[in-house]
C-alpha cells in the first residue's frame, strides 16, 4: 500500500533513484520519517507510533547502489561517504535492504 504523504513522487530533476529509494521507504511501519533532497521534502508516517527521525540524502543514486549491492552495510558506508545525513542517528532505525520483498 502506498503512503499518501510520499506523494507526489519527485520530479525528473530528482532523479530516478530517489523516487526507487522512496518506494523502498514508504513501507515505514513505526514513527515517522521526513526525508529531504534538495529543496524537496517527504513526510513519511508509519501506521504505529515510534521515533521521529530526518534524512537528508546527498547522493541518491550513490546511496541507492550502496544499498542494493550490500545492504545494511551499505547504507552505513555510504553515510561514512557523505551520501546522506541525518541530525539524530539514534532516532534513525531503517533497515533498506534489497532482500526486502516487493
Amino acid at each position: 500500500m502506498l503512503n499518501e504523504q510520499v506523494r507526489p513522487y519527485p520530479s525528473a530533476s530528482a532523479g530516478p533513484a530517489m523516487g526507487v529509494l522512496l518506494r523502498m521507504l514508504e513501507r515505514i511501519e513505526l514513527g515517522s520519517l521526513l526525508l529531504m533532497h534538495g529543496d524537496c521534502e517527504w513526510l513519511l508516517r508509519g501506521s504505529k507510533p515510534g521515533p521521529e527521525a530526518a534524512l537528508r540524502v546527498r547522493n541518491p543514486r550513490r546511496l541507492l547502489s550502496k544499498v542494493l549491492l550490500s545492504g545494511d552495510i551499505g547504507f552505513a558506508e555510504s553515510f561514512m561517504r557523505g551520501d546522506w545525513e541525518s541530525p539524530d542517528l539514534t532516532r534513525l532505525r531503517l533497515r533498506p535492504t534489497s532482500r526486502e520483498s516487493a
